[in-house]
């Protein structure tokens, strides 16, 4: 194609977020962070792989959790792929950030069962959804595909890279993690979503 042409492209794209801000609408993936925004322009973007890189233990799930619950509230369907934490931990997790109930209260099972029942008739009405079964890239690109022709998934969280499991495991650690970043790239483009993937760093890192 001319430059000339995919200029254009751009050009009624930017015409096009123009006047869905004036009607309300999210041209793209609003992320929950007033700063993060202004930095990408109001969101993540369809096509983008957006890498969320930390040691352990320093908050990569909250901020997935708060991003996702973002998306979900400006009613853009999320989905959290979860490969370290089972679906009932993300949901209690939940429930902690919501305020309705604290780890304390829930040990001593002295809750109120009202606040949760509030709580869960909130989350009904957002296109939140989650899934903890998966493992293989090959499952979770394809369930990334039909979940978005489903309408469940115009936007997927990864937790986190380190666990997709690899069918070669002869292939060196960078060779197995360019393939799986590549493979997601091209879901993200193929379904003009954005695609969040948690990436666990070292604990020698800076």
């Amino acid at each position: 194609q001319r430059i000339s042409a995919l200029m254009n492209k751009v050009a009624d794209d930017i015409q096009k977020e123009s006047i869905d801000r004036d009607n309300g609408k999210c041209s793209r993936v609003p992320t929950g962070f007033e700063l993060l925004n202004r930095m990408t322009y109001g969101g993540f973007k369809g096509g983008n792989i957006i890498i969320v890189a930390a040691r352990p233990s320093v908050g990569k799930t909250a901020i997935m959790l708060q991003m996702a619950r973002t998306a979900a509230m400006n009613g853009i369907p999320a989905t959290v792929y979860s490969l370290e934490m089972t679906g009932e931990e993300i949901a209690q997790r939940e429930l902690f950030s919501a305020g309705v109930v604290t780890p304390k209260q829930l040990g001593c099972g002295n809750v109120e069962w009202g606040h949760i029942e509030k709580c869960i008739g909130i989350y009904e009405q957002w296109p939140l959804f989650l899934n903890d079964k998966i493992k293989t890239i090959d499952e979770i690109t394809t369930n990334i595909v039909l979940s978005h022709q489903r309408g469940q998934c115009d936007i997927a969280f990864i937790d986190y890279l380190g666990l997709i499991q690899s069918p070669n495991y002869k292939m060196p650690l960078y060779q197995v993690i360019a393939e799986r970043t590549a493979r997601l790239k091209r879901v993200a483009k193929d379904c003009d979503i954005p695609i969040v993937l948690l990436c666990q760093l070292n604990r020698n890192s800076e």
